[in-house]
């Protein structure tokens, strides 16, 4: 799959193709299964560059919780991917 940024939360998507993919997680996961089901019914996935700054107040929402929700979706996506 061509794209760079798996978390970005901004998605667009035809209604032919989102009734042929058919998403069943409903959490953090959703992300990387959308990407995953859609490249496997062949649909067309585009990017648009976003730029990221430092943020200048408060602190990051990456952590300890968010790192062990990367690491589900990573076993959650192997199990997709191995089942085919």
């Amino acid at each position: 799959i061509s794209v760079s940024d798996f978390s970005m939360n901004c998605r667009a998507i035809r209604k032919s193709a989102w009734n042929k993919i058919r998403p069943k997680d409903n959490g953090n996961f959703f992300l990387f299964e959308t990407l995953f089901l859609a490249n496997k019914t062949g649909a067309r996935i585009g990017e648009l560059p976003v730029t990221r700054y430092q943020r200048k107040y408060g602190d990051s929402k990456v952590d300890k919780v968010y790192m062990r929700e990367l690491v589900k979706a990573l076993y959650k996506l192997t199990i997709l991917f191995l089942r085919g």
